[in-house]
């Protein structure tokens, strides 16, 4: 996006441009955050519907949504299914 066409000038842009960066960058860390998910508080009755099959191990949230075809929405979901202990910080 630029101002060339000289409806938005730079100043606006820049601030545009600013916020954009900030919330891309807070989402980017959110899921660093969030609680794990081992096969204790993740049974596979409700993993493999949302992962495709059971886990082994435990999980950061973060680390499940690199994978391929799980979105931030199926990792919200997860989380949604997950016990949080209080004053973990997790998300719902």
């Amino acid at each position: 996006m630029d101002a060339s066409f000289g409806l938005v000038d730079d100043s606006a842009l820049g601030g545009v441009q600013h916020r954009k960066r900030d919330a891309v960058a807070r989402e980017a860390q959110r899921p660093r955050r969030l609680c794990g998910v081992n096969p204790q508080n993740l049974p596979p009755a409700v993993a493999e519907p949302l992962l495709g099959r059971a886990i082994e191990h435990e999980y950061n949230l973060g680390d499940l949504l690199r994978r391929p075809g799980i979105d931030f929405d199926r990792v919200s979901e997860i989380a949604a299914a997950v016990p949080c202990p209080a004053g973990a910080g997790c998300f719902t």
